[in-house]
């Protein structure tokens, strides 16, 4: 029995350490403490004013009015203690006043250092991201400078599982790519995840972990095989990008060797030229089109391709 009553006090114990890690809670409490001691001082105060010292012009608006004041140090001196249980009463509000400004402060700062430390460190939660990039591969980290140029980089968060020694130049999570480092990531409400984890046996586990999270979610995935690039897509991942695509273009090089450098700077938004994607109206001719894009941008636009429902066809 004593046992048992030992370990229900030492679970109880170990609740109230993990509910004071809690910079609410711990500001809730705060708050709730200082509440508490305005009422029971102002209630004081007029015990001692009005009931004890007989003073009329003390009722107990005027003593709670007077018991916020002197909590808050300000001492505007329209209402005065009289010697006695007065003084008393004083002298308590003003200790108890320094003490919960004190604890406000140290909980603010608090906050603040480990808000600050979590996020430096990778520990914290990433908010309203709608773009997130899994993995630390140079893959990933071509992208991320991509998403810079075409300045989405406060639209995106990035999944470590390692801390890095340069933090890199958008939000980041580290951790374990499983459900809690997702979730942290903000996966749940993003609407594009790309992944280039490395390998395609965590590039397809994490595919389709992020699909479990998000149903509605547009992924994109890099992949070494061609069969585990057909298999995300009968599992439903809506783009993969092969690293076959490198070896076309490395092919190219021995017969058409600008072709790659054309491409590069076609698909990137650094450089003299950019290609985009843009979204037609219905029976519109590419002449239309295009006339259309340089009135709206201001820029002349070359149509290459349309994208229909056949898949891509080129002019």
């Amino acid at each position: 029995m004593a046992v048992q009553v030992s370990y229900r006090r030492i679970r109880k114990l170990r609740l109230f350490r993990t509910v004071l890690r809690s910079s609410k809670a711990r500001i809730l409490i705060v708050i709730a403490f200082a509440a508490s001691m305005w009422l029971i001082l102002g209630f004081l105060f007029y015990y001692a004013e009005h009931i004890h010292a007989g003073r009329q012009d003390i009722d107990l608006a005027t003593s709670l009015y007077w018991s916020l004041i002197t909590m808050a140090t300000i001492g505007y001196g329209d209402v005065t203690p009289s010697p006695g249980a007065g003084y008393v009463v004083s002298g308590i509000a003003a200790i108890v006043g320094i003490t919960v400004y004190t604890l406000t402060i140290s909980i603010i700062a608090d906050s603040f250092l480990n808000y600050t430390l979590n996020k430096i460190m990778g520990r914290g939660k990433l908010k309203k991201k709608n773009i997130i990039v899994i993995g630390e591969t140079e893959v990933c980290r071509e992208v991320v400078d991509e998403l810079i140029l075409n300045g989405l980089e406060d639209q995106v968060g990035l999944v470590l599982r390692e801390q890095p020694r340069k933090p890199p130049k958008i939000d980041y999570v580290v951790g374990e790519i499983d459900e809690e480092t997702l979730k942290r990531a903000g996966i749940e409400k993003a609407k594009h995840a790309i992944i280039c984890v490395g390998g395609d046996t965590e590039n397809m586990y994490t595919a389709l972990l992020v699909r479990k999270l998000n149903p509605e979610i547009t992924i994109s995935a890099h992949v070494h095989s061609p069969r585990v690039g057909e298999l995300l897509k009968q599992a439903g991942i809506n783009h993969v990008v092969p690293s076959a695509l490198v070896g076309r273009l490395l092919a190219s090089t021995v017969f058409e060797p600008h072709i790659p450098e054309v491409i590069s700077e076609l698909v990137s938004a650094e450089g003299l030229a950019d290609m985009v994607e843009l979204q037609a109206k219905k029976h519109v001719s590419v002449a239309q089109l295009e006339e259309e894009l340089y009135k709206t941008t201001g820029h002349k636009h070359k149509v290459i391709a349309i994208y229909t429902r056949k898949g891509p066809v080129l002019l």
